[in-house]
């Protein structure tokens, strides 16, 4: 069989393919992407050049979310295969994106093997996470912890139920204190709910999570505070959730 050759739009896609060891099969991909060595960049998230696409005579083009509905309809009408899929709201779609990902690109069992090493890991995690539930933990707050996770500052945007990042917190068995799926919030609500942790995206490393996180210790004392890495946490691969997953639970289990 022909090796298939493969153009990403997306960040999450093209870092699964890696993580599934099928990177040689990326001949395209976005400046947003990871590096994959003999990949030409054809784009960024929003603007991508079709003629680029085109001269790299892809098997199928990859796309999620930000890829514009003009761009999907030229590279179809010119007869190129493209996949656009949406944005997972929860690690099982994550597992099936995957696996879909995996069959387009002709490594189903590579892909079926990956993902259950991870599946494997993520069911030792959660074993871990039980057992340690039962300890008392220093955020405990009427027998529960409740959390924020912030994505973004200027302005306040938070993790918002029925998305995959709210998962993090639920199989913690911490409680969001957000419930609209409005995702933009002021912070008088949070000084009001008095949430035990605050999860901060390190919103690209530019000091700006710190200075987030230096300003709800002034006015939340005694709330927990952990930066959490935004390449990965904000990024929907099977890989990247478990290890957010495993930082999250061991930032909350620290004395």
């Amino acid at each position: 069989m022909a090796q298939k050759r493969v153009v990403s739009l997306s960040p999450s896609i093209t870092y699964t393919i890696v993580q599934i060891g099928a990177e040689n099969t990326i001949v395209g991909r976005t400046s947003y992407c990871p590096n994959v060595d003999n990949s030409i960049v054809v784009g960024d998230v929003m603007t991508i050049n079709i003629e680029s696409i085109i001269a790299l005579k892809p098997d199928v083009v990859f796309c999620m979310a930000f890829t514009k509905e003009n761009t999907i309809k030229r590279l179809q009408s010119l007869g190129i295969e493209v996949v656009n899929f949406n944005t997972p709201t929860s690690f099982d779609e994550i597992a099936i994106t995957t696996l879909k990902i995996g069959k387009h690109i002709g490594e189903p069992a590579k892909t079926q093997t990956y993902l259950s090493k991870e599946l494997d890991k993520i069911a030792e995690l959660k074993k871990e996470i039980t057992n340690n539930s039962s300890i008392e933990s220093p955020f405990a707050h009427q027998n529960s912890k409740t959390a924020m996770f912030q994505i973004g500052a200027n302005p306040l945007w938070v993790v918002t139920p029925n998305t995959y990042m709210n998962e993090y917190l639920t199989t913690l068995g911490i409680y969001n204190i957000v419930k609209s799926t409005n995702g933009q919030i002021n912070r008088e609500f949070v000084i009001t709910e008095q949430p035990n942790i605050i999860f901060m995206s390190d919103m690209g490393d530019t000091g700006l999570a710190q200075k987030e996180i230096d300003q709800w210790k002034r006015l939340i004392p005694n709330c927990k505070t952990v930066i959490v890495d935004a390449n990965k946490s904000c990024c929907p691969t099977p890989q990247f959730f478990r290890e957010t997953l495993e930082l999250m639970h061991k930032a909350i289990t620290e004395e």
